[in-house]
């Protein structure tokens, strides 16, 4: 049974298993999503590989049933897959956020406290309607969390790889004047 997340505009996500004569169990499972335009596309497929720089990344089995991956109102989809924190931006391209053996900074100033991720953990099968915790925000923010170096047994982090843009301060300052204007004239 396939269990889709549903958002905000009604775009929807979900894992399924495929069949035909080039279909293996170790290639038959993904997971879709539904675009602006209504029409489905292939997010990430078992059995399939990307080199992201640090290690190649393969892609495991995306069970069917309980989403193991999130959905937000802005149709980007999150998941874990081996050993990596997997997000799509806004164009739909799929990104390695994080993986473990990957060295980050855990310093957010001037100063440097370097780690390594040990263990990853994201909190999926949410479509952000349902009044539960997510680890995708409708931001495309992503939270998560990490068992990194020795000083640290856990560590939660959030990562804006994937997340729209704030729009400049001057940008709404106009927009506010612009519409100040109008309801002055009106």
């Amino acid at each position: 049974m396939v269990y889709p997340l549903i958002n905000a505009h009604d775009r929807m996500a979900f894992t399924a298993r495929l069949k035909g004569p080039t279909i293996t169990a170790d290639n038959d499972t993904g997971i879709w999503v539904q675009n602006q335009e209504g029409i489905l596309e292939l997010v990430a497929r078992e059995g399939t590989s990307r080199d992201e720089g640090l290690v190649l990344n393969h892609f495991g089995t995306f069970e069917t049933g309980q989403p193991q991956f999130s959905l937000n109102a802005l149709g980007q989809v999150a998941f874990m897959s081996g050993k990596g924190l997997w997000a799509t931006s806004l164009d739909g391209d799929l990104q390695l956020i994080e993986q473990v053996g990957q060295t980050i900074d855990l310093d957010n100033g001037p100063g440097t406290i370097l780690c390594t991720i040990h263990e990853l953990n994201f909190s999926s099968g949410r479509g952000n309607q349902d009044g539960r915790s997510s680890g995708l925000s409708d931001r495309g923010e992503l939270d998560f969390s990490a068992r990194v170096g020795h000083f640290f047994d856990g560590a939660v982090l959030v990562s804006t790889a994937v997340m729209i843009p704030e729009p400049p301060i001057i940008t709404l300052c106009l927009l506010r004047m612009l519409c100040t204007a109008f309801v002055r004239k009106h």
